[in-house]
């Protein structure tokens, strides 16, 4: 990377993987040397258990293989306090070697990737619970923002701090929420929302540990490029946490389908002569155009479903309010008050039974009202100016009933006044060409 030229070139690079385990009753970040189970057998019972801490800060290099042409120290110097400690070693391996680099690039920046095709196991149970979100979040970041890395006595390496000032973020590469990933990772029917809420939590504790230090840490994603995958995620709500997405965009087919068709392994746009394509499904998701605009679509779908929640839970509120009223208790003789839902003051008898009937269709009523909007929208683009304000005012007229009524009829007229500025204002433009 240095004697290429690349790395002058290069703004950010993830190192992958980074590995969870086992540990203290949940699930944590850690540094073991393991040959990896799953590389011989995926059924093993430690399957997605490897890990590699000698390469990543044992390995002592040589000078002809460093970056600084120097070879990685065994101790520290004799009037260093940290010499022959035996609780912390100077940082070799592949570790020192990145920092070497940051320090000849400074505009370069290194992410720990966690997780990865074979090192998913754990990530649905670690996920599962808010007390193990925090338990996970909190040891990696002990590991890799704050450097604490596991003191190896019999490579003189690493220790508390060792590690600090290497990783300027974390990448989650969970390999898949749902499913989909290797036969030994673990599932949760709530992955879907778990992912959103894991992300979140990294989100926090960085942004906690970047308060102490002064400085901002990157967190990202690597996520499945087929629709089937961004299906079982929340687009437009992981991603408020996140700096930006990376999108597996490889391996859409490949060897593992042994039974064939053929097909192309990292198309840019879907073949829709492709029989794989033909047979429908998420087949034709299956590209990197596909990739990103399943993953705008989720996002888009899921932002204006939380949109018009939203809308309706704030209306809900505010009816309660409104027919929650208080009046004395003149038996009780007291001056303490109870809390009574009655007829809204104003409303006759059948209009009441409305009022409550109405909540069932509450949904239908919000959207048709939300549709205003949209309405208004078209017509700016528009001529037909009557037929336009009669679509507006339609659905208003079906919103029955009290408040609901009035508040479609301020919308309409809200709508309309917004409708006659743009048409001013293109009228302007008109004259103007």
């Amino acid at each position: 990377m240095d004697k290429s030229g690349s790395a002058q070139m290069l703004t950010f690079v993830n190192y992958a993987f980074g590995n969870l385990y086992q540990k203290n009753g949940g699930y944590e970040c850690g540094m073991i040397s393991k040959l990896e189970p799953a590389s011989s057998n995926v059924n093993a019972s430690d399957a997605g258990t490897g890990g590699d801490s000698y390469a990543d800060y044992g390995k002592g290099f040589g000078a002809g293989e460093s970056i600084s042409g120097k070879a990685d120290a065994w101790d520290f110097p004799q009037n260093d306090p940290r010499y022959n400690s035996s609780k912390v070693g100077p940082l070799k391996g592949n570790f020192n070697q990145f920092k070497l680099l940051k320090a000849k690039y400074p505009n370069l920046k290194l992410m720990i990737s966690l997780g990865g095709w074979t090192w998913s196991r754990w990530f649905g149970k670690a996920a599962s619970t808010d007390a193990m979100r925090k338990q996970v979040v909190s040891s990696c970041i002990n590991i890799y923002i704050k450097g604490n890395l596991p003191y190896d006595a019999g490579n003189n390496a690493g220790g508390d701090g060792m590690g600090a000032d290497l990783f300027d973020g974390i990448d989650i590469d969970w390999e898949f929420p749902g499913g989909g990933g290797q036969p030994y990772n673990t599932i949760d029917p709530n992955d879907k929302k778990n992912y959103t809420l894991l992300l979140a939590e990294f989100r926090k504790q960085l942004d906690a540990i970047g308060a102490q230090n002064g400085k901002y840490y990157y967190l990202t994603v690597a996520i499945g490029a087929g629709g089937d995958k961004i299906a079982n995620t929340e687009p437009g709500e992981y991603s408020k946490s996140l700096d930006w997405i990376n999108i597996m965009s490889y391996d859409f087919h490949g060897g593992w389908e042994s039974t064939g068709p053929t097909d192309f392994q990292a198309p840019l746009y879907a073949d829709p002569d492709s029989p794989n394509y033909k047979a429908g499904q998420w087949a034709p998701t299956y590209s990197v155009d596909g990739a990103v605009e399943s993953a705008a679509q989720r996002g888009r779908a899921f932002i204006e479903d939380h949109r018009r929640h939203s809308v309706l839970r704030t209306r809900l509120d505010r009816r309660r309010r409104r027919t929650a009223r208080q009046r004395p208790v003149p038996e009780s003789g007291q001056a303490r008050t109870r809390q009574i839902r009655g007829r809204h003051p104003g409303l006759s008898a059948p209009e009441e039974r409305g009022r409550h009937a109405v909540r069932i269709a509450h949904r239908q009523d919000v959207m048709k009202v939300r549709r205003l909007d949209l309405v208004v929208l078209r017509l700016a683009h528009g001529h037909q100016a009557e037929d336009g304000l009669r679509q507006v005012a339609e659905p208003a007229r079906r919103v029955q009933l009290g408040t609901r009524r009035r508040r479609a009829e301020r919308r309409v007229a809200e709508g309309h006044e917004r409708w006659v500025e743009v048409m001013r204002n293109q009228a302007a433009r008109d004259r103007i060409a």
